[in-house]
């Protein structure tokens, strides 16, 4: 228990890696993981008072996201720094700088990525949940009433009817795993929507797969959709 504690304390905001390298590098999505962290020990471990201790790093990351979404399309813009989702072979570049290696398509900063924009999403149904779980209701609504607007905008952007899936990028040329477990993940998708998207998930040819490092989510979403 105490090594479950010490992976998750003291860690907040946009965290540097590659230590001791005095070079700074950040990871922006790792952040947001690290919220998923929390949700997920006090899943399995209760131990309010410790996760409460957590809540205002875990509320200020989502913060710094919510902070760049876009005034005009209602879009999270792709943070500065290293967007790393999973190393994908096609979203590897290795002619070009570090930084693209396993980022989506949209994900370098400045763009928008249904990735990104969906793992925000993902992670305010997250913080709902621990709100509300710590009975903190008004910010618990707010988490709740953010994710909607995003998950919206998503929609009316990124969702390619044709096809039943959620494109990476705003051209919608480009379709992966990624987006539509985290949309699934996400559970704001209305019922039909969802079974839609599940079931194409399950059936398309033409998704980028994911590799070890997101398997996980690609079996949280089997376990899911059944």
């Amino acid at each position: 228990l105490a090594m479950l504690r010490n992976s998750i304390d003291s860690v907040f905001g946009l965290m540097r890696c590659s230590f001791p390298n005095t070079r700074e590098q950040f990871i922006p999505p790792f952040a947001l993981w690290w919220v998923g962290m929390v949700y997920d020990y006090a899943l399995w471990r209760g131990d309010p008072d410790f996760i409460r201790s957590l809540m205002p790093d875990a509320r200020r990351i989502v913060e710094s996201f919510v902070q760049k979404i876009d005034a005009g399309t209602g879009l999270l813009r792709s943070p500065d720094g290293w967007n790393f989702t999973d190393w994908v072979p096609a979203w590897t570049e290795t002619t070009k700088s570090y930084r693209n290696w396993g980022v989506p398509p949209g994900g370098n900063p400045g763009d928008f990525s249904a990735v990104l924009n969906w793992h925000l999403v993902y992670t305010l149904k997250l913080l709902e949940e621990l709100d509300a779980w710590l009975n903190e209701p008004e910010l618990a609504q707010r988490a709740s009433r953010l994710a909607s607007r995003l998950a919206r905008a998503i929609d009316d952007v990124f969702w390619d009817a044709s096809r039943n899936l959620y494109a990476d990028d705003v051209s919608r040329l480009h379709f992966s795993e990624h987006a539509q477990c985290l949309a699934l993940l996400a559970k704001t998708l209305s019922p039909e929507r969802a079974a839609s998207t599940a079931r194409a998930l399950r059936t398309s040819t033409e998704l980028a797969r994911a590799t070890v490092y997101f398997s996980h989510y690609l079996f949280e979403t089997a376990h899911l959709t059944g």
